[in-house]
C-alpha cells in the first residue's frame, strides 16, 4: 500500500514487513498509517508466525510531540503481536540517538543502510529459526 508519506509492503521471501515513512505528519495523516499498518499487522498476525520489520525513516521529518508519542504508542503495540525483530533506519547520528534512546529495545535496532539493516534482520531471524 502506498500513500504521499508511507509505503507499506512485505518481503515473503525473508518475512520482513517494509515500512517507508516520509516527511511531516499531521493527526489525519497518522490515522491513515494507523489505520493501513494495523489492518496489515492483523493480517501478518493471522499467518501465526513472527515477522521482522524494517521502517525506513530516512525521510522522515522531526514531527510533532503529539505524533512522535502516537507513533512510539504504536510501535509498542506492535510488540505485543510480534515477537519479531525490527530495524529502523535513519538519516543522521542525532536520529540515531534520539531514536535509540526513545525506543529503547532488546528486539530493536537504529541503523543507516539498509543493507546492513537486511543482513541483521536475517541474521536474527536465522539464528531464532536454528534455536
Amino acid at each position: 500500500m502506498a500513500d504521499l508519506k508511507f509505503e507499506l509492503g512485505f518481503d515473503e521471501e525473508h518475512y520482513i514487513q517494509l515500512i517507508h515513512v516520509r516527511g511531516l505528519w499531521d493527526q489525519d495523516q497518522f490515522t491513515r498509517f494507523a489505520t493501513a499498518i494495523t489492518t496489515m499487522v492483523i493480517t501478518l498476525a493471522g499467518r501465526g508466525r513472527p515477522w521482522d520489520v524494517l521502517i525506513d525513516a530516512r525521510e522522515f521529518a522531526v514531527q510533532q510531540p503529539a505524533i512522535a508519542d502516537a507513533f512510539q504508542a504504536l510501535l509498542t503495540r506492535g510488540r505485543e503481536v510480534n515477537t519479531g525483530y525490527t530495524a529502523i533506519l535513519v538519516a543522521s547520528m542525532l536520529a540515531k540517538m534520539q531514536t535509540e534512546r526513545v525506543l529503547r529495545h532488546e528486539r530493536l535496532r537504529v541503523l543507516f543502510d539498509r543493507s546492513e539493516a537486511m543482513a541483521w534482520l536475517i541474521e536474527r531471524r536465522a539464528a531464532v529459526t536454528a534455536s
